[in-house]
């Protein structure tokens, strides 16, 4: 067992000494008046991660979601989603790539009904290099699957905007 835990430090020291670390994220707000119902959704994605190569990253997001209908907490979410991220196409200011993640949601609604969600799939997005340090990024889509409660799963591809996610990264 030591031998096996002392070659993974020995592989993380490695990989990590030419790894440049990125951190990032996304927020967003949104107020929706509709007849007469006041609807405030709030999102918190913070994001870090590092590059063990040209093409290859590691990272995670741990992610916070609350719905307000008129003052009144209807929703909380927690998300936690690891990734390993390949990047197939790069020039000085585009990069492309794809993002294999699992992720985990936690979710309240109502007084105390608790519900956990699951999902194992790909996420393509781009990343616009501003700078050597400052890169905004975008992710869109979904294809995987999703496993939401014991008795409903999904399975598919979902392309459409309601599924852009929009933010910035920092590389030191």
């Amino acid at each position: 067992m030591k031998k096996v835990l002392l070659l993974f430090v020995c592989v993380f020291v490695m990989a990590s000494a030419e790894a440049q670390v990125y951190i990032g994220g996304g927020v967003s707000a949104w107020i929706e008046d509709r007849n007469g119902t006041e609807t405030t959704t709030l999102e918190f994605l913070p994001e870090i991660g590092f590059f063990v190569g040209k093409r290859w990253a590691i990272g995670g997001v741990l992610g916070y979601s609350q719905k307000l209908v008129d003052g009144t907490k209807t929703f909380d979410s927690y998300e936690f989603a690891p990734y390993a991220r390949f990047t197939f196409y790069s020039n000085e200011l585009v990069r492309l790539f794809i993002d294999g993640t699992f992720s985990v949601y936690s979710s309240e609604t109502g007084s105390s009904n608790r519900v956990e969600t699951y999902s194992l799939g790909l996420k393509p997005g781009l990343a616009l290099d501003l700078s050597e340090k400052i890169s905004l990024f975008a992710k869109f889509g979904f294809f995987g699957f999703r496993q939401y409660d014991d008795n409903h799963t999904g399975l598919g591809f979902n392309l459409n905007g309601n599924n852009l996610s929009l933010g910035m990264y920092y590389t030191f």
